[in-house]
């Protein structure tokens, strides 16, 4: 996507969720890093929780960074793809 769509893609998300304000916005920023963190769609969480519910006593889902704190040995890395 090219920044433009990207920005006109953050705006449409936000007027569907908020309404569309009467004046346009005086400036959108958009930040373009290198690396970034994942977001999960809409019911993977609840998918996940019920994968955890099946899983023998013992036995974890690798890079699962939502365990309990008795894990402490725990971290993962996820990349996001660069937008250009």
């Amino acid at each position: 996507m090219s920044d433009e769509e990207i920005k006109q893609d953050a705006l449409d998300n936000v007027y569907r969720a908020f309404g569309k304000p009467e004046e346009e916005p005086e400036f959108v920023h958009l930040f373009h890093y290198d690396k970034g963190l994942n977001i999960a769609k809409p019911g993977s969480y609840g998918k996940l929780d019920a994968v955890r519910n099946e899983m023998p006593k013992g036995v974890f889902l690798a890079g699962d960074s939502s365990l309990k704190p008795v894990l402490k040995q725990r971290s993962s890395v996820v990349s996001a793809p660069q937008f250009s």
